[in-house]
């Protein structure tokens, strides 16, 4: 008897994917209404790839860039320099 493997999932729905990002789904949920993070719709199912998802932080990190011009609106840093 064989034992199973899990398959590794590349695509999620918004609560796997907010637990991934560690952004909570209400700010996730905005981020895609906006068009500002990657996400396939399909229907009425929204599906997160995390490769994607990967690629997009990696554009966010400090320094990459032109002092936050690839960072998202749903993302900008407030006064105090933490996203809002």
């Amino acid at each position: 008897m064989q034992a199973s493997r899990e398959v590794p999932r590349r695509y999620v729905r918004i609560e796997e994917a907010a637990a991934y990002t560690s952004l909570s789904v209400r700010h996730l949920h905005d981020l895609t209404r906006l068009g500002e993070i990657p996400h396939i719709r399909v229907g009425r199912v929204v599906l997160y790839d995390l490769v994607a998802i990967d690629e997009w932080l990696a554009g966010m990190k400090a320094g990459a860039g032109e002092a936050g011009a690839d960072r998202p609106l749903g993302l900008r840093q407030g006064r105090r320099g933490r996203p809002r």
